[in-house]
């Protein structure tokens, strides 16, 4: 029987029991097979082996069949996770870490993904939330910002952000164009702008599936109340944003099961 180590409450006042996992699941983090995050892993490449010697192009440490599994593994912990203290504000990639199983002969498991969060305590008291103020004019880019910060709040914008980041291998930072700055520094709307202007590329790259999900991530999902407590925003957001990226998965990968 597995050790129970304690519990999470949600929102709603749900308990989510914690339990230690058997010891031959147990990853282990050390000097020798240090964690890797996502944030590093993506557009790294796969490091030679003793005596081989380096290609002109490397092959990248993670697969395009592997970045499509995390998409959808990501996608699914999103409705799971959102409403309770493992995450606040959507997965960024410095939040999903890659470790080693607890083998003398282990290498870094990247289809695994763990989520590391720093929990705060209950006695705590809350940050006080700051926002830029947003013009009074009904314009396109006020209305979008405002979007934006909502959306940032839910998580769905990150988790749209994420997927782009696995669509293209890198860093979305690394993708912005020169338009998408101002004077060379990262503005507010950059990561909006980034994310709309490569969509046609991803339609391109990942399918037309791939690109909805993305999209609806961006733009938002056709429900009123956009809240994982929502059942009609949950079952939304499995039907035309898990969904579609599960299928992508399998049509590339084959069937999971």
């Amino acid at each position: 029987m597995r050790d129970h180590v304690g519990y999470l409450e949600t929102k709603n006042k749900a308990r989510m029991h914690v339990y230690a996992l058997p010891e031959q699941h147990h990853r282990r983090v050390s000097s020798e097979s240090p964690a890797l995050s996502l944030c590093r892993a993506l557009g790294a490449s796969t490091p030679p082996k003793p005596g081989q010697t380096r290609r002109l192009r490397p092959p990248p440490l993670l697969k395009p069949k592997v970045r499509l599994k995390l998409a959808s593994a990501m996608a699914l912990s999103y409705p799971q996770l959102q409403s309770t203290p493992w995450s606040h504000s959507g997965l960024d990639k410095s939040d999903i870490i890659f470790m080693c199983l607890n083998r003398p002969d282990a290498t870094i498991d990247l289809t695994a993904p763990h989520i590391s969060q720093n929990f705060t305590s209950r006695s705590a008291p809350k940050a006080s939330s700051t926002s830029t103020a947003v013009s009074d004019s009904s314009t396109a880019l006020s209305m979008a910002l405002a979007f934006i910060k909502q959306s940032r709040g839910e998580g769905l914008f990150a988790l749209g952000k994420l997927l782009v980041e696995l669509a293209f291998n890198s860093p979305l930072e690394n993708l912005f164009e020169d338009e998408d700055k101002d004077h060379g520094k990262v503005f507010e709307f950059t990561e909006y702008l980034a994310a709309k202007c490569l969509l046609s590329e991803i339609y391109e790259e990942h399918g037309y599936l791939y690109g909805e999900a993305v999209r609806r991530c961006i733009e938002g999902v056709d429900v009123r109340e956009k809240a994982v407590e929502n059942p009609d925003f949950r079952r939304v957001f499995l039907r035309d944003i898990f969904q579609p990226l599960q299928d992508t998965s399998t049509f590339f990968n084959g069937n999971p099961g």
